[in-house]
């Protein structure tokens, strides 16, 4: 596989997301072995339309960005998996992953996510 391309665009986006993440960081774990930590930008997704043929939702999406510099490849996350989060002490929300796109042409690693309700995921 060929090194990531030595230019100024690629610098720069490289500084941009590290300094996003310094000010907008989330941190996720793992809740099953093997243990990893993912830290990420999480964007939230637009909710489900109710007027959907498929009906509404109420779970929470989003798409955690997590530089792939600093992606725990050796975890293995994939489709199915819980995550933590964890960024706030004693307010944690666990998410499903739903798809993990890794697109080696871009710096981010997408991981996106499901948020896990009790009551109708149990």
């Amino acid at each position: 596989m060929a090194s990531p391309p030595n230019n100024l665009w690629h610098q720069l986006q490289t500084e941009g997301w590290t300094g996003h993440l310094s000010e907008a960081a989330d941190t996720f774990a793992t809740v099953d072995a093997p243990a990893a930590s993912l830290t990420g930008v999480l964007e939230l997704l637009p909710a489900i339309d109710p007027a959907l043929p498929l009906g509404s939702d109420i779970r929470e999406a989003a798409i955690l960005h997590v530089l792939r510099a600093s992606y725990p490849y050796s975890a293995g996350i994939d489709q199915g998996d819980q995550l933590t989060q964890t960024t706030i002490p004693n307010w944690q929300t666990t998410w499903e992953v739903t798809n993990v796109e890794d697109n080696g042409a871009d710096m981010v690693v997408r991981v996106h996510l499901r948020k896990v309700i009790p009551a109708l995921d149990t």
